[in-house]
This record gives C-alpha cells, sequence and structure tokens, in this order.
C-alpha cells in the first residue's frame, strides 16, 4: 500500500505502532524501520503511556524528506510472510484501555493487587501471588500499582479477543481459555543477581549470598505447550502497556498453536499404532505359516515312518504261513496288533479325507487346520 509522509506521520501519533501495523497487514517493527527510512519520528517509550494517564507529552515536527510517499509491502515487512494457509483467521489487536486508577481494578486485577500490597517481601525481596483467586506475579514492592493496572488492562480486554477468565480452584490458578484451549500466564519483574562469598574465620568454608537488585522492567510469560511467541515485555521502542493487545493476540495464537501441536501428536500416535497393528498382523502371520510348515514336515516324516513300518511289516508276513491258525494263538495277536498299529501311523488316510471333506478350524489355527500328527514324541 501507498501513503504519503504526512498521512503516515499522523497515523503513528495517534495509533500504537503494534496496533497500525496491523492494519497495514505488517509487522509493527516493519513499519519502524519504514518510518526511519522516510524520516518520520516515532512516539519514544513510555509515550502510550504518559497518554493513558493524562500526562503532557512532546511531538516532533515532521522533517522535510524526499520522496514524499511511503510504500509498505507486506512481502518485505510482515514478520511471518509464510503464515500457514490453516493458521485460523487473524486476530485485529483489540482496543486496549488502561484505568488510572487503583481503586478501578477489575475482579481478578483487584484481588491480586491486594494480594500482593498486603504480602510480606521475603528474604531477597519479592513479593508472590498466585491463585485461584490472583494472577500469578513475582515483583518487588515498587512495581505492584503498575502490575495491578496491567493486569486489569488483560482482563479488560480478553472478553474482546473471545477469551475467558478461569477461577480453577484444582489447579489452585487463574488460567485462560481461548478457543478451546486452556492456559496461565505470569507477570514478573527483571533484577540482576550479584553474589557475596564469605569465609568462615574459623572452619575457613565459604558461603554464598545472593543480591537481587530490581530494574522495574515487567515481562509478561504465557506458559503453553507450543513452538511461538511466549514473552511480552518492556523494550527500548515501547513499554509493557503498548504490547498488551499484541499479547491477548499472542494467547489466541498460542492456543491454536497448542491444538496443533496436539493434533499432530495424535495423528503420530495414531500413525505408530496402525503401524503397530500391521507389524502384530505380520508376525502373526508368519508364525502361523511358519507352525504349518513344521507340521507338514512332522506330517511327512510320519508317513515316511508308516512307510518303513508298512514294508517291514509286510516282509514279516511274508515269512510265516499265510493263515493264522497255523500260527501260535499268541503270534497271530501280535500280528493283527501291529497290522492296527501300522494303519494308525499312517497320516495320509486322515489327511485325504479331510482335503476331500474340508475342515473347520479354530481361529488360533487358521487358515491351515489343526495338525493331524503331533510334533511331541509320544503324542498324535
Amino acid at each position: 500500500m501507498k501513503i504519503s509522509r504526512e498521512d503516515l506521520y499522523r497515523r503513528v501519533w495517534e495509533t500504537p505502532l503494534t496496533k497500525l501495523a496491523k492494519e497495514f497487514d505488517i509487522s509493527d517493527v516493519g513499519l519502524a524501520k519504514a518510518c526511519r527510512k522516510h524520516n518520520i519520528p516515532t512516539p519514544p517509550v513510555g509515550h502510550w503511556a504518559k497518554v493513558a494517564h493524562g500526562k503532557p507529552v512532546t511531538k516532533p515536527a515532521l522533517p522535510k524528506s524526499d520522496p514524499s510517499e511511503v510504500v509498505l509491502n507486506p512481502t518485505d515487512h510482515r514478520v511471518d510472510p509464510l503464515r500457514p494457509k490453516d493458521a485460523g483467521p487473524v486476530i485485529p489487536i483489540p482496543a486496549v484501555t488502561l484505568s488510572r486508577d487503583i481503586a478501578e481494578l477489575a475482579g481478578a486485577a483487584a484481588s491480586t493487587h491486594s494480594v500482593l500490597s498486603n504480602a510480606k517481601p521475603d528474604k531477597d525481596g519479592f513479593v508472590r501471588s498466585g491463585s485461584s483467586q490472583a494472577f500469578s506475579c513475582l515483583l518487588s514492592t515498587a512495581t505492584i500499582n503498575r502490575a495491578g493496572l496491567v493486569l486489569d488492562a488483560i482482563e479488560r480486554c480478553l472478553p474482546e479477543a473471545a477469551i475467558k477468565l478461569i477461577r480453577d480452584r484444582d489447579a489452585k490458578c487463574i488460567a485462560i481459555e481461548a478457543e478451546g484451549e486452556r492456559m496461565t500466564f505470569s507477570l514478573v519483574e527483571g533484577y540482576t543477581r550479584t553474589a557475596q562469598v564469605t569465609l568462615h574465620p574459623k572452619f575457613h568454608w565459604r558461603t554464598t549470598e545472593y543480591r537481587y537488585q530490581f530494574n522495574g522492567s515487567l515481562k509478561l510469560i504465557l506458559a503453553a505447550d507450543f513452538r511461538g511467541r511466549s514473552t511480552w515485555s518492556d523494550g527500548v521502542r515501547a513499554r509493557l502497556e503498548d504490547k498488551i493487545g499484541a499479547f491477548v493476540v499472542g494467547i489466541v495464537e498460542a492456543a491454536r498453536g497448542v491444538r496443533a501441536q496436539r493434533e499432530a501428536r495424535e495423528e503420530q500416535q495414531r500413525q505408530w499404532e496402525e503401524k503397530a497393528r500391521l507389524w502384530r498382523i505380520a508376525e502373526e502371520k508368519a508364525r502361523r505359516l511358519k507352525e504349518f510348515k513344521d507340521n507338514f514336515i512332522t506330517e511327512a516324516a510320519a508317513w515316511q515312518r508308516y512307510q518303513q513300518a508298512r514294508v517291514y511289516l509286510d516282509h514279516l508276513k511274508r515269512q510265516v504261513p499265510e493263515s493264522p491258525e497255523a500260527l501260535p494263538a499268541v503270534s497271530a495277536a501280535w500280528l493283527a496288533q501291529a497290522e492296527v498299529s501300522v494303519e494308525q501311523l499312517n497320516p495320509a488316510a486322515q489327511r485325504i479325507q479331510r482335503l476331500l471333506k474340508g475342515y473347520e478350524s479354530s481361529e488360533w489355527r487358521a487358515p491351515f487346520g489343526d495338525p493331524i500328527v503331533s510334533s511331541y514324541p509320544g503324542f498324535g
């Protein structure tokens, strides 16, 4: 899009860069670069906070510069030109209203401010909050009022992005729910830490103590399982108050990221389970085929033993009188039992009968059928 330097100068002093950039469909960083390139002054850090609190601000004049027209190309100035097509509709940055009176804080922000104000700092100077009635905060006493105003602006801004505030008594926290996904956030103050090492005069052991110096900067940290932006803080060009709208939009984008990653994990799990199922089927098929081959070899070996036994019995019969009456009774009984036993060794007759008639097999043996000859000696 094209816009004159004069119009862009007027717009950047009327609307925060983060919000204006969304209207232009570019990033706030890209918009700031375009302003610097065309010598257009932009509001300094803390400008919008002063405006919100009714404090006087100064606005520099627009210097003369060429060209007089600014071209804002989304391809060149967008943070993520490769935005996924299924990332969901773009969420416009909601309007943010900063309260000027601590006494007018919204419900959860007021509760949090009360907890922090009545909390006793620990040995390092931190005051903490975090329950189903108070937001999670880790601050110094100097930033309690500012934190209350930031939390109030967030709480009032959430409904514009269809984000619910949930007091979770079981988890003992205040959660936020966007597009069906629940997460939490915390507000912390920046600090530096210095170590002081002391040596015991008698035993000569070393003791390390840390001193914390708070710097007054605030940071919002979004706790969610996704790949994307999760922190918003005071910066060189803008304070956290100017980024509350972007933070609220970030909650929705985080919810979409959480859902996308969960669905990806579920799909991966389904693929793993399907591979495991197919592997079990293939393994079972291979096991049954091997069992069939083993049974077939056992059956063939049994048939070979039957043939040897038949040849041997026929040989014996040829060496004795054909009439049983010519043999002693016990010898005739032995030959009769040998005949029965030899026929019992023959698997072919039973196998041929099954092949001609067909057979029903248990699920365990399907589709090869139960074996005729046992693989174990003494059975079958």
